[in-house]
């Protein structure tokens, strides 16, 4: 057997030569020896010291060894014990052996390796036992310390397993913050999935986040849960991979960030508030000067045309300069803020935009709308009319478009709106293919309770997709 180092052994004997003896042997072999004369010396020993292995006589004076080891085990259940025993004692040692003892040596010892080797393999076996009752406590410790901060955490907190294909995961645990958010007992959540309680139009995000998690540690990423009572709460979830046992199971929080929405919301409404005023002030003061202007150039035209042709010539041109920047500052002013939205509903708006769009550009821009979805004072109206009009935007200024596509349908209880083009696309391999103005799209889609995807590939034209609830619809 491979030498143990260290081993602190208690050695207790009453013979002064057996004493002596043995612990110059032992101590040559490097063991730390430390000695008593009898059992009450050898029980006060046994709890000053760190011994990890006792030694002693069968016969000590005061104490049989049967009692002595009936002490040490009330000391440590674990430590081991080696009784010295005479062939007159083999009957006691065996009964010793049956209630605990470690092992038996007789002496005289034939050499110091027959009391040696059964020390090492019982301190190997005592040093084994003493870390598996370690690691054991701090597995429980660890346990009940993520138990505690599961149940007590105020996010909800989930186990569930790893997504399928289709990024469904069912519930293997949850937290009481997960109940109430959700309206469902324990019991109830753990016979359901996260596919269950995510809105439809994010089913994609439970696809992507199981795609990431094959190469990601770590991820984070928005999405919105659905109640019992027909709530919808946006939150953040992070999520990650980790073994539990022999599987692997995904842990997730989910933030309820309803409060930061309704703060972005009111953010983009006082913003959207803004452009109108300027719009208004565009269109109705610096539009009403630029008219009156027009006016007063064309009366000096005509009372210069015959006294002074060239300069009636130049006046006219200033005329054409002045109605082209009341025209300019008219469509400005439209583009800050689509009066038309509030004066005849989302679709007309859209159907203007598109119009404009291809006055603009001349490049074909083609409606497909569903007349009946008006959103004239809703917010998701504003948002959509806004996702529309960065979609063509990016369609024609980036991407090279021939031809542009704007779709607008009810699919159920959902709003659909989509913006299709033939353009370059997205290169998919690049991590920075998503600008600032598709993620102010996919922010503004969140706004309004939905979700924006993406279909690009290079050189395939690109489609935007935004889904929102349609069922709680204004105007």
């Amino acid at each position: 057997m491979r030498d143990i180092e260290g081993i602190r052994l208690l050695l207790v004997e009453d013979d002064r030569d057996s004493r002596e003896a043995l612990t110059e042997m032992l101590e040559k072999r490097g063991i730390a020896v430390v000695v008593a004369v009898d059992a009450e010396q050898g029980l006060a020993e046994l709890k000053a010291s760190e011994c990890e292995v006792v030694v002693a006589d069968i016969k000590l004076p005061g104490m049989d060894g049967i009692e002595y080891l009936r002490r040490v085990r009330e000391h440590d259940a674990a430590l081991p014990l080696l009784l010295l025993t005479g062939y007159g004692s083999l009957d006691t040692a065996a009964e010793a052996v049956r209630l605990g003892a470690q092992d038996y040596i007789l002496k005289p010892l034939d050499s110091i390796d027959s009391l040696v080797t059964p020390v090492t393999r019982a301190v190997g076996a005592y040093r084994l036992t003493r870390e598996n009752r370690r690691l054991q406590q701090e597995l429980r410790d660890s346990e009940e310390k993520f138990r505690t901060l599961f149940f007590t955490a105020s996010d909800a907190v989930f186990l569930c397993g790893v997504p399928d294909e289709n990024g469904d995961s069912p519930f293997l645990d949850v937290n009481d913050a997960t109940c109430a958010m959700l309206g469902l007992a324990r019991d109830k959540l753990l016979s359901t999935s996260l596919a269950d309680v995510t809105s439809p139009e994010h089913a994609a995000d439970l696809k992507r986040a199981r795609v990431r998690l094959e190469t990601e540690r770590q991820i984070v990423f928005e999405s919105v849960l659905c109640s019992t009572d027909g709530s919808r709460i946006p939150v953040e979830l992070s999520a990650c991979s980790l073994e539990l046992g022999c599987r692997t199971v995904v842990l997730a929080i989910a933030r309820d960030i309803s409060e930061r929405r309704r703060i972005e919301q009111h953010i983009a409404e006082a913003a959207e508030a803004e452009r109108q005023r300027l719009s208004e002030e565009m269109h109705d003061a610096l539009g009403q000067k630029l008219t009156e202007l027009t006016f007063s150039v064309k009366a000096l035209h005509d009372m210069l045309t015959d006294a002074a042709p060239a300069v009636s010539a130049a006046i006219d041109a200033l005329g054409v300069a002045v109605r082209e920047a009341v025209a300019h500052t008219r469509e400005i002013a439209r583009g800050l803020y689509p009066a038309d939205l509030e004066m005849l509903g989302l679709t007309s708006a859209l159907v203007g935009l598109a119009r404009r769009q291809t006055e603009v550009s001349g490049i074909p821009c083609v409606f497909d709308g569903d007349e009946t979805i008006a959103l004239c004072t809703s917010p998701v109206g504003l948002h959509l009319y806004r996702i529309a009009q960065e979609g063509l935007n990016n369609a024609i200024k980036h991407a090279s478009a021939r031809r542009v596509e704007l779709t607008l349908r009810r699919e159920g209880d959902r709003i659909l709106l989509r913006i299709r083009d033939d353009g370059s696309g997205l290169d998919p391999s690049a991590r920075d293919a998503e600008g600032a103005g598709l993620k102010i799209m996919k922010h503004r889609a969140a706004l309004a309770g939905g979700a924006l995807e993406i279909e690009a590939a290079e050189g395939r034209g690109t489609v935007i997709t935004c889904i929102v609830p349609g069922g709680g619809e204004e105007g």
